[in-house]
């Protein structure tokens, strides 16, 4: 669990609820923050556990190891991000994605499943794909590079 000072539960309407949460035999909390928020409210069955997800996402965006292929990828370009997606997201984001290549975009897609299987699911989604996608692998191979105005960068580690 992660509150912030303005969350909704901390508002005098919702309580109701803080008070069934507070009923838990015990809570797990991502950071101090919210222990102390939780505290105040004389909550006692709390023990810190962090997100080792957002800790890892937190470490390495600190790290800000420059890529230098996706740096000339983007070359400055408006950029969209869709991270850990599904075949369904797919469903979804392609829609917009052949507009946004053709005016300048760079797209940058992180599949959830980065098997040979699911990276041909990705691929097959674009028919631009000869002329504009990436696929850099945690090998950093490029299998298709074209430095032109948009494309498709299929990033996975």
């Amino acid at each position: 669990m992660i509150l912030r000072p303005n969350h909704y539960l901390l508002h005098p309407l919702f309580k109701p609820f803080l008070l069934f949460i507070k009923q838990s035999r015990q809570l797990f909390l991502q950071n101090q923050e919210t222990y102390d928020l939780l505290q105040v409210r004389t909550f006692k069955n709390m023990q810190i556990t962090g997100d080792s997800r957002l800790d890892r996402v937190d470490r390495i965006s600190k790290e800000n190891t420059p890529i230098p292929k996706m740096e000339l990828f983007l070359n400055s370009n408006p950029v969209f991000i869709a991270g850990s997606i599904w075949e369904s997201d797919l469903d979804i984001i392609s829609k917009g994605i052949e507009h946004a290549i053709l005016n300048s975009w760079q797209i940058i897609l992180v599949p959830h499943l980065t098997d040979e299987v699911h990276l041909l699911q990705v691929e097959s989604r674009f028919p631009t794909k000869n002329d504009s996608l990436f696929l850099f692998s945690k090998e950093n191979k490029l299998s298709y590079f074209n430095n032109g105005s948009g494309g498709l960068f299929i990033f996975f580690i």
